[in-house]
């Protein structure tokens, strides 16, 4: 796969600088993540396979995308998450209620832990949870985002 920054029909004229992606043949489930990379020409993006399949129900898929470091508890799970860096977390109840989420950051030039959040959230045993931290530009603490990853029964 690859993103160019307009429609082309010719395949020769595509440049290989463009930012692209292999899918291996054997993945079956994945999502395909989009940042920015200021550094390619082309499009400023950069494309990575992200296989699915490798975090199951009730698990929880972590992106770092800072430079920060988070640490934390989620549940029962203990969150240690370096800059730049993924992790998948073991679900952080064994049942479909709330549980209590308490996420510190440091940033790279600090070790020192600075509150991030604390608060409760609800978990699902039968969904897939990814979560994104990003860079809040104009402010003093990342951000966390988050989406379900909830399909059909069928699709499972």
């Amino acid at each position: 796969m690859r993103i160019l920054p307009a429609p082309e029909t010719d395949p020769k004229k595509v440049s290989p600088d463009a930012p692209s992606v292999e899918v291996a043949a054997d993945v079956t489930e994945f999502y395909l993540l989009v940042s920015s990379d200021p550094a390619n020409a082309v499009t400023p993006v950069k494309l990575e396979v992200v296989d699915s399949t490798k975090f199951t129900k009730g698990q929880m898929l972590w992106f770092n995308l800072t430079a920060n470091r988070l640490d934390g508890q989620i549940g029962t799970e203990k969150l240690v998450l370096d800059g730049n860096s993924q992790v998948i977390l073991n679900p952080p109840t064994n049942k479909n209620d709330d549980y209590n989420v308490n996420i510190s950051f440091s940033k790279p030039d600090d070790d020192v832990l600075q509150p991030l959040c604390e608060t409760k959230w609800h978990h699902d045993p039968e969904i897939r949870n990814v979560f994104f931290v990003v860079t809040n530009e104009g402010a003093r603490a990342p951000r966390v985002m988050g989406l379900r990853d909830q399909r059909e029964a069928a699709e499972r």
